[in-house]
């Protein structure tokens, strides 16, 4: 943890920025609420599946 908090802390401006978007942007892209049900269902599918 103390090294991830070093290396944050070493960053430009300009990458924390970009890092953070990087992140946002996965985040809105496989949290979604139909990418959850989908990943959800398929779940339920192997479960049903195996029965």
């Amino acid at each position: 943890l103390a090294n991830a908090l070093a290396e944050a802390m070493s960053m430009t401006d300009e990458n924390r920025t970009a890092l953070g978007e990087n992140g946002r942007k996965l985040v809105a892209e496989k949290y979604t609420w139909t990418a959850v049900g989908k990943k959800m269902a398929q779940g339920y599918q192997e479960v049903l599946d195996k029965r």
